[in-house]
């Protein structure tokens, strides 16, 4: 987590876009959030998102899942993420 917006969720994935990056994060409801960062894709992130609210962790850790569509997501524990059921359900939609 330490890095950009973009660093962490192109992170292990060298042909990914800033396009790609924003695309997903408009998926998991983080479009205006980054939009409304002075930076933008490059506004610096903490290790473990300190200093960000509990909903904007949750979205990003969905944004670094689904981002690139990987063909097998393994879900382990969901019930320690820092989720609220509506992010859950959203979760559950964007891997359907």
């Amino acid at each position: 987590f330490d890095g950009t917006v973009e660093e962490n969720i192109t992170v292990g994935r060298p042909h990914l876009t800033a396009h790609d990056a924003l695309d997903v994060l408009q998926r998991v409801g983080l479009g205006r959030w980054v939009e409304e960062q002075p930076l933008g894709l490059r506004t610096q992130l903490r290790n473990g998102g300190r200093g960000l609210p509990t909903n904007v962790v949750s979205r990003l850790l969905m944004a670094q899942a689904i981002v690139g569509a990987p063909r097998l997501l393994i879900i382990d524990e969901i019930g320690y993420l820092p989720i609220d059921r509506q992010g859950a359900n959203l979760f559950f939609q964007l891997i359907s």
